[in-house]
């Protein structure tokens, strides 16, 4: 009896690129996506509404970890935590792909009750969720956050 080959580290190094997550479509050309904000992985609704949220000079937390700290139990992670004017308005937005069955529209909706719960009291609006539909170009979700926020 012999044993198999130990497993051998690959050598290559590992990819500093980080992959794009849930894309709508092909970027528009000039949008040069780089696949992420705040040193963490997005996809390209996220970008164009840090975009959006950037030209207002607005700031915000992407992808914050509430209930429980990051990849804890329990965690529920925010897309969009932005804060304006002492208050705190939660966002997530909705891709093609990662929210279209009814499992998990009603993970979501789980989801948003306990964020609600956690927030409530801290100055923080209920969460609101966009769908990529309306975040298919710049245009678009420049339109959206100027609608969100004023």
């Amino acid at each position: 009896m012999t044993f198999p080959d130990p497993y051998q580290y690959s050598t290559q190094q590992p990819s500093t690129r980080i992959e794009r997550l849930d894309r709508v479509r092909a970027p528009v050309e000039g949008e040069n996506f780089v696949g992420e904000i705040q040193g963490l992985p997005s996809s390209d609704i996220e970008e164009r509404f840090a975009r959006s949220l950037d030209k207002r000079q607005m700031s915000y937390g992407f992808r914050t970890a509430n209930v429980a700290g990051r990849n804890l139990p329990g965690e529920v992670e925010l897309d969009f935590a932005v804060y304006e004017g002492g208050l705190t308005y939660p966002v997530q937005l909705d891709g093609e792909f990662s929210h279209a069955s009814e499992e998990q529209k009603n993970k979501d909706k789980a989801n948003d009750a306990i964020l609600d719960n956690e927030l409530r009291g801290t100055g923080a609006f209920p969460v609101q969720r966009i769908s990529y539909e309306k975040l298919e170009t710049q245009t678009m979700t420049d339109a959206v956050v100027k609608e969100l926020f004023g």
